[in-house]
């Protein structure tokens, strides 16, 4: 009986140069050839890969990108978010401020008259201040949703980018 058998191949990623001397990227795969079980030699397909490698290195290189400013964009959406915590909080301690002054002003009116005319300025103040701080949140909010609805985007533009297939070279 006369057998002849392949192996496992070996297979590796290389650069080559061809007849003419320019440089290209290589597949190549080798595989022992036995025949009644003995070495008696050696397959090797080697493929162009130049196209593939550079589509793939753009695409990372995009992909790259992408998370980078996805990154930018929700950094700065935090940032954003942190200012605005801090200008709420002044506004509040400026708040709470022209609330204590409106209710010295009470206390040291005369009258029934002017103490209710006090506690109504601040009664309007306090509304006023709750408006206004409802719709510093509604606008914190709103900011916020936008900056992680535009990072998702992106997010999902870089995933779109990495799963694209890359062009086979041919052969």
């Amino acid at each position: 009986e006369h057998f002849v058998y392949y192996t496992t191949a070996q297979q590796g990623l290389l650069g080559r140069v061809r007849k003419d001397g320019t440089f290209f990227w290589a597949s190549v795969v080798i595989d022992p050839i036995y025949e009644n079980g003995e070495l008696v030699g050696f397959a090797k397909i080697t493929r162009d890969i130049t196209e593939r490698r550079a589509a793939q290195e753009r695409a990372d290189a995009e992909r790259r990108k992408l998370e980078a400013e996805a990154t930018e964009r929700r950094r700065a959406a935090e940032a954003e978010a942190a200012a605005a915590r801090k200008a709420e909080e002044q506004r509040q301690a400026a708040a709470r401020a022209e609330q204590q002054r409106i209710e010295a002003e009470a206390a040291a009116a005369r009258g029934k008259k002017a103490k209710a005319e006090a506690e109504e300025r601040a009664r309007v103040a306090r509304e006023q201040e709750q408006q206004r701080q409802q719709q510093a949140e509604q606008q914190a909010l709103e900011r916020r949703a936008q900056a992680e609805q535009e990072a998702a985007a992106l997010e999902q533009t870089a995933a779109v980018v990495t799963a694209a297939p890359v062009p086979q070279a041919a052969h």
